[in-house]
């Protein structure tokens, strides 16, 4: 089951419409970032968004003014997972070669690489500074401090990915198999609640008033939505197709989108009423999503089709295409990132 979806991660081989051509976009070479632009970011403090590019050992920085590569540095292989704790800094779980990476984008220098388990899937940090590592094979929570120095191994659970309180001092975890998701304290993993979701939850997001958490099953193709302060389940919304993926709710907390990469689609979510409020076409395969710091401007990963592209959260229109080159792959910051 778990390998299955390695490889809906690591990208597929798809026919055309005819059946007869292969869009093989995302086996395209990579773009050498590195060598056109910078290692750092001008104005730390200003906005930024960073990009994973899986195939292609790589982070890029988008200026979210311009939309433009503004600067890139080298990961590990198979880069996924990213958290941005304090502006222009990353840290990025590389799957493929069971490393995290820390970046620097402020100040930058050599790259520390630390091992971890086996396929780390995704990386968020905590209020008080922790850093969490959900290691998919290697069936471990992994707690790291802002060093990047080990403090805590937790065993079992088949984490996937996290979500983080806007407070930050709730973690919450996926568990793929177990058909949960389970919330901790941010600074003892002390758990607070554990709630059945669909098949396969996969991705999680918090509204920012921290009362509903998101979560996509990709394997029965809809969204749980979980009350935090009752710890419990209060509804399950199908969203017109098969394996959805990232989401992330909006700036004023209205609607939370998600993407449907078999459908070429995102869909809203009205979190008033919890059911699907409008279907937005994408040309291509969203898997992941980002929110800018104005509230309003997402940033949507197409790893097919190598771009990352442009959403307005409140007119829900198209507005910019970002070409990355192969397999853009998760974007931050998220809600909760610190």
């Amino acid at each position: 089951m778990r390998r299955g979806f390695g490889l809906i991660l690591a990208g597929t081989v798809m026919l055309g419409a005819g059946g007869s051509t292969l869009a093989l976009d995302w086996l395209k070479p990579c773009t050498d970032w590195t060598s056109r632009v910078p290692p750092g970011v001008r104005d730390p403090a200003k906005g930024y968004v960073f990009v994973s590019m899986g195939g292609c050992e790589t982070v890029l920085a988008i200026d979210t003014r311009t939309h433009r590569v503004v600067a890139a540095q080298k990961a590990g292989d198979g880069a996924h997972g990213i958290a941005v704790p304090r502006p222009a800094t990353a840290f990025v779980a590389n799957r493929k070669d069971d490393t995290l990476s820390l970046l620097d984008f402020a100040a930058p220098g050599p790259v520390r690489t630390v091992t971890t388990g086996e396929y780390p899937l995704d990386v968020v940090t905590g209020g008080g500074g922790a850093v969490f590592v959900a290691t998919w094979k290697g069936d471990t929570v992994e707690i790291y401090n802002a060093a990047g120095d080990r403090a805590r191994t937790i065993k079992g659970g088949d984490p996937t990915h996290f979500a983080v309180s806007p407070d930050g001092a709730t973690i919450f975890l996926a568990h793929w198999d177990e058909n949960r998701v389970t919330a901790h304290e941010a600074t003892t993993w002390r758990q607070l609640f554990a709630a059945p979701t669909g098949k396969k939850p996969v991705h999680l997001t918090v509204t920012p008033d921290g009362r509903f958490l998101y979560v996509t099953n990709f394997g029965s193709g809809d969204v749980t939505v979980i009350d935090i302060p009752a710890g419990k389940a209060v509804a399950t919304i199908p969203v017109g197709g098969k394996k959805p993926l990232g989401l992330i709710a909006s700036g004023d907390g209205s609607r939370v989108l998600v993407a449907v990469m078999s459908a070429e689609m995102l869909v809203a979510i009205d979190v008033a009423s919890q059911t699907v409020s409008r279907k937005i076409k994408a040309d291509g395969e969203p898997q992941h999503l980002a929110l800018a710091r104005d509230g309003r401007t997402v940033y949507v990963t197409m790893p097919h089709q190598g771009r990352v592209d442009v959403l307005d959260a409140v007119d829900l229109e198209w507005r910019a295409r970002i070409e990355t080159g192969p397999s853009p792959q998760q974007i931050a910051p998220r809600y909760g990132d610190r």
